[in-house]
């Protein structure tokens, strides 16, 4: 197997050192190389590389790059080595840098999943005969994991979820940047590994659908109760029963079940602070798990000049936010029928510029402001898809911000391409690309704040980010 070396340096950069090093007692079968490399510090929660000084890092990825050759070169194919219980004791001492207690070795192995052994749960529809029945409450990680569990053993449950879908806390906290805090390969089932994560600390969308996938893989759907809310529980010591009382649709349920596993988390329920004044604030006031969704769109008026496959697609998410749109084209039937499709105004390739619109969206040809057409605009915002939207750069970004126009740079506001491309080059999900592309409204936010803060034309200001990125980044290394 031929080797990239630089290739798989630059892929070695990225990786977490002390499980690096360790991994290596995998490709050699020799425990004692951990005694040959310099040991981390104690972990630390979200710390991934104990610490290590680059000199420290370097001497680990020079004996991994020349290892991981050696293993892929040897022409005996070797497998990689599975360590004993006391070699993995060494191993779990060496990644935390602490002493880690030998009872956790059997746990471990079986987390691990690295031993010839089956330890995916069979997918079951449970033993309808056993008496035994189990009401589970809410359908979030815990949730989807004790089902899949007693679904595993042949007994009867069911979950109880207050909401429309599965995810608990990825499902409500939906905020810009919503994130998990630890690394992916943490948080996830030890039987359903995911290696396709597209980031080590991935965002709410990605999260959401990994639990998804498994609600419906293990057959869990089949067992669970959307907009069912558990309003109260009563354990009766006679009977050993609990009665619980629940309401679904309106309507009230009270029953009697075996056992209750509750997994109702407690990152969902906000607690609003006791802040003096707060009742007269007039300003909008919400919890990051009650995300304000504001419809900033209906009965706008949008310009979009250009309908082909870009600006069709503009015109269509438009129409389903109830924007009042405006259209022109060169290309007459596919004019026509956008217009008829989504209900916009046909005005005159030249007319274009003297609607009274609020959003000028060019999607069509490049230069389209400039000295005519700004003494005509009248908007408040130009954001299209078109390249090369001003003439002179330096003469009309000026200008474009003197009248008071806010303009959102082309190469920025159309990077959702991009990132679509490389979503697809690397294999990526479409989730993900979704989540990067939405982050692309705060980056838009955060030149238009500068822009004003330091009174420079938002293309300047675009240009200067992208320049301040690539200095912090140094040398840009894409993942494998």
């Amino acid at each position: 197997m031929n080797i990239n070396k630089q290739t798989l340096s630059n892929a070695l950069d990225s990786a977490s050192f002390p499980v690096l090093a360790v991994s290596l007692v995998h490709l050699t079968g020799d425990i004692s190389i951990l005694s040959k490399l310099p040991k981390p510090r104690q972990a630390v929660l979200g710390e991934t590389q104990g610490f290590y000084t680059d000199l420290e890092k370097n001497i680990i990825k020079n004996l991994a790059l020349e290892e991981i050759t050696n293993f892929f070169n040897d022409s005996g194919h070797r497998t990689p080595y599975i360590p004993s219980e006391d070699d993995l004791n060494i191993m779990m001492n060496f990644v935390v840098g602490d002493i880690v207690a030998i009872d956790y070795v059997p746990m471990m192995l079986q987390e691990l999943n690295i031993k010839d052994e089956p330890s995916e749960p069979a997918v079951s529809d449970c033993d309808e005969h056993n008496d035994m029945e189990v009401l589970i409450i809410g359908s979030g990680m815990s949730g989807i994991l004790a089902a899949i569990k007693l679904a595993e053993q042949g007994i009867k449950f069911k979950i109880y979820e207050k909401n429309d879908s599965v995810g608990g806390t990825w499902h409500e906290n939906d905020y810009p940047g919503s994130r998990v805090d630890i690394a992916n390969h943490f948080y996830s089932y030890s039987f359903e590994e995911n290696h396709l994560w597209s980031e080590h600390f991935s965002q709410q969308p990605e999260l959401k659908e990994y639990f998804n996938k498994c609600f419906k893989k293990f057959g869990i759907n089949k067992h669970t109760h959307f907009n069912t809310t558990v309003k109260s529980m009563f354990f009766d010591e006679d009977t050993k029963l609990w009665t619980v009382s629940s309401e679904r649709q309106g309507k009230n349920i009270k029953e009697e079940v075996n056992l209750v596993i509750s997994c109702v988390g407690q990152l969902n329920q906000p607690k609003i602070p006791s802040i003096k004044g707060i009742d007269d604030f007039q300003g909008s006031i919400f919890h990051s798990a009650r995300w304000l969704k504001e419809d900033v769109i209906t009965g706008k008026k949008v310009a979009v000049q250009g309908v082909g496959h870009v600006g069709e697609y503009l015109v269509e998410a438009l129409a389903k936010e109830n924007a009042e749109i405006y259209i022109s084209d060169i290309h007459e039937p596919s004019l026509k029928r956008v217009a008829q499709q989504y209900g916009a105004h046909v005005v005159g390739l030249d007319e274009i510029y003297d609607v009274d619109m609020d959003i000028y969206a060019p999607c069509a040809l490049g230069a389209t402001v400039n000295d005519e057409t700004l003494s005509r605009l009248k908007c408040s915002i130009i954001a299209g898809a078109a390249n090369n939207q001003l003439r002179k750069e330096t003469v009309h970004g000026r200008m474009v911000m003197d009248k008071g126009i806010i303009y959102a740079p082309d190469f920025a506001i159309n990077a959702g391409g991009v990132i679509n491309c490389y979503s697809e080059v690397k294999g990526l999900s479409s989730v993900w690309a979704m989540g990067k592309a939405e982050e692309i409204y705060n980056t838009i936010e955060n030149i238009v704040k500068r822009s004003s803060a330091e009174n420079i034309p938002t293309y300047q200001i675009a240009n200067k980010m992208a320049e301040e990125r690539i200095a912090a980044i140094g040398n840009v290394k894409l993942p494998l």
